[in-house]
């Protein structure tokens, strides 16, 4: 109820009361009292309490206010301020909006003071320096914001570093492309280095005593050597066959007992004006038996032909790496 004093005037509606100082509406009654006071003619305003509890308003007005005036302005300014106070209604559960989150960016670029650039709005407008000059536009912002790749780190540890050539092997599942890895190293590799793991043909001796022929074959790999040894009758055949099985004792020496091989058949034909020596070999491996077949020109040394054709003939299946060493003598 709002009241005013001097007067005559009858009292408000009930709509005008508020709830006394010290209710849960204690907020509601000086926001009434801020109301009252800023109606013009309000010199000061007092709050009472009625007999049913709730507040009453007590206006002193100027000498030149006009009560009726001031309190219908007094009335709606205390409506106004009563609607203004009520919460507006909270959302449903349901429809309570949901946080974005945040994107994941790195802090903005700093300078070489450590100074972290932000945002300008282009050249500043009328501004002068102490030693009055006017400083020209500034510098456009580096923009900070560097997007984070949605990888785990499980996912990127897993993940094999590539092998490059020379490097020691790795463990773990980079190894299991080892093979592949080594085949192509391997092509790569020096001439020094291959060279030096090529199986050359050292040494080839044929000795008759009698009715026997006794023939040798050494072969060099690196600095081990690999010698074949085999005898036959001192005849033309039997010659070039103990030649040519002296020469498959010493690849299966140097095959490390991976290898076991026979000869099928040595003969030497003329081909094209050509006389060349022609091995057939029986072959029993990992992968089973199989018959292998090579050929070198004899040229002034047949016996070294022989020799030559079964290198030949095993130098395709099994990838022998052959060649003749530096210096060396039939």
């Amino acid at each position: 109820m709002i009241e005013t004093t001097g007067t005559q005037q009858p009292a408000l509606p009930d709509s005008g009361r508020a709830p006394a100082p010290g209710a849960p509406e204690g907020a509601e009654v000086a926001s009434a009292v801020r109301a009252a006071l800023a109606v013009p003619g309000v010199r000061a305003v007092r709050v009472e309490a009625d007999g049913r509890g709730a507040a009453l308003l007590r206006l002193e007005l100027e000498d030149d206010a006009d009560e009726d005036d001031v309190a219908r302005a007094v009335d709606a300014r205390v409506r106004a301020a009563r609607a203004a106070a009520i919460p507006a209604p909270a959302p449903a559960a349901d429809a309570a909006p949901v946080a974005q989150p945040a994107p994941l960016v790195a802090p903005a670029a700093e300078d070489a003071d450590g100074a972290v650039e932000g945002p300008t709005d282009g050249a500043v407008d009328g501004a002068v320096d102490g030693r009055g000059a006017v400083p020209g536009p500034s510098r456009p912002a580096r923009s900070g914001r560097v997007p984070v790749p949605a990888v785990s780190s499980p996912t990127v540890a897993a993940t094999p570093a590539p092998r490059w050539l020379g490097e020691a092997p790795q463990t773990g599942p980079a190894a299991l492309a080892e093979p592949l890895e080594r085949t192509v190293e391997r092509a790569f590799e020096p001439a020094a280095e291959r060279a030096a793991e090529r199986l050359l043909l050292q040494r080839v001796e044929v000795v008759t005593e009698g009715l026997t022929t006794t023939s040798t074959v050494v072969l060099r790999q690196g600095g081990g050597l690999h010698t074949g040894v085999a005898d036959a009758a001192a005849t033309p055949t039997g010659a070039h066959r103990a030649l040519a099985t002296a020469a498959v004792r010493a690849l299966e020496s140097a095959a490390g007992g991976r290898l076991r091989m026979e000869v099928d058949a040595v003969t030497l034909a003329e081909q094209l004006g050509e006389t060349a020596a022609l091995v057939a070999l029986s072959v029993l491996s990992g992968r089973g038996s199989e018959r292998l077949v090579g050929a070198a020109l004899a040229g002034a040394d047949p016996h070294r032909a022989v020799v030559k054709a079964v290198l030949s003939a095993c130098n395709r299946r099994f990838g022998f790496d052959l060649g003749d060493a530096p210096g060396a003598r039939p």
